[in-house]
């Protein structure tokens, strides 16, 4: 996968740094209501999940695309893998 920067550069010209900048202002891990978001999006799109389904290509391949999303914002923010599994307790917590 293209680094964050590079994709965005091709997609956005000029803008790159706007954009990177602005994921990091609305999502970043210090933020209150953007760390709920962000922990409800890991668990959403799979961050820590096989999200190959046996006998379902279908589900396999939007999962699959749950999961793009996710490693994009992840490389967008810079959040390590290890960062993963508090995220995810964090979605769960505000289930109850």
């Amino acid at each position: 996968m293209r680094s964050g920067i590079d994709w965005l550069t091709g997609v956005w010209r000029g803008r790159a740094r706007r954009v990177s900048l602005a994921y990091r202002r609305l999502l970043g891990v210090e933020q209150g209501d953007g760390q709920l978001v962000l922990a409800d999006l890991a668990h959403l799109c799979h961050a820590a999940d096989d999200p190959f389904v046996p006998g379902q290509a279908d589900l396999t391949a939007f999962r699959l695309g749950q999961r793009s999303v996710w490693l994009h914002i992840q490389h967008m923010l810079d959040i390590p893998p290890e960062r993963i599994p508090e995220l995810l307790n964090e979605a769960n917590a505000e289930r109850g």
